[in-house]
């Protein structure tokens, strides 16, 4: 099981196969002496509960998701990229994971004059928009 290392309010994770999204975060619970719980709610759904943080995982980041997200993604040489208003990743032919990229040169896939972060999961994609725009990071209205 992967372990959510950060996590804010709206972030989209997984209990069991259910994709849900943070809605309440308590920090000291003297009632059942655990280190955080979660409230969580099913995507779509009105009824949230109560988890203990380490019974939720984080949500693989797909193209799919990216997708949900707001994204579009195109195919370029070597590779792809999604991009969302003026935020662009990468993803490398044989990459595992997409990158958020910051590149002083020109050719952006040159490893010697880059800064990248992997992204592996969806809160981590979250997090770092909202961060780099102050704005929250949400599904798209279908």
């Amino acid at each position: 099981m992967n372990k959510i290392e950060r996590i804010n309010l709206l972030s989209y994770v997984k209990l069991g196969d259910c994709e849900c999204q943070v809605l309440g975060l308590s920090f000291k619970d003297k009632v059942y002496k655990k280190k955080m719980l979660v409230e969580i709610c099913a995507i779509n759904s009105f009824i949230s509960s109560w988890h203990n943080i380490d019974d939720i995982e984080p949500i693989e980041l797909t193209d799919e998701w990216l997708k949900k997200l707001g994204f579009e993604i195109e195919k370029i040489h070597p590779g792809k990229q999604a991009r969302k208003g003026n935020l662009c990743l990468w993803k490398g032919d044989g990459w595992a994971n997409y990158a958020f990229m910051i590149s002083n040169d020109q050719d952006i896939m040159d490893d010697e004059n880059n800064f990248s972060v992997d992204l592996i999961f969806v809160h981590q994609i979250q997090n770092l928009y909202q961060v780099l725009t102050e704005q929250e990071l949400v599904l798209n209205e279908p």
